[in-house]
């Protein structure tokens, strides 16, 4: 197995934003990402997107499969994370059961 590491984070503001739609607040929050990890669009082979309860609190699903097309890496894969609470942790879960033994298909993290 591939040593795995986190390059890049990003978040949003915590509190009520007005105006500001959840797929507003991924992006942000993408894309601060994206920019702290020095990475761009072609760096991308899977997005994993955790979430609770977007389609009942929103109305909006497919979340990831719209972030992927927003920020515009496409053919990335897009895979929506909900396990209630621990979503996020279970998200990264994944990334690192992908990237580890090299499934992402790439030759870097």
């Amino acid at each position: 197995m591939r040593d795995v590491a986190i390059i890049g984070c990003g978040m949003t503001k915590f509190g009520r934003l007005e105006g500001k739609g959840l797929m507003d607040l991924l992006a942000e929050a993408s894309l601060r990402a994206i920019d702290d990890a020095g990475a761009g669009d072609r760096d991308f082979d899977a997005v994993y997107v955790a979430n609770f309860a977007a389609g009942e609190l929103t109305r909006q699903t497919a979340i990831a499969s719209a972030l992927v097309d927003q920020l515009s890496l496409l053919p990335a894969a897009a895979d929506r994370v909900e396990n209630g609470p621990a979503s996020g942790g279970s998200a990264v879960k994944m990334g690192l059961l992908a990237v580890a033994p090299g499934l992402d298909g790439s030759s870097h993290c």
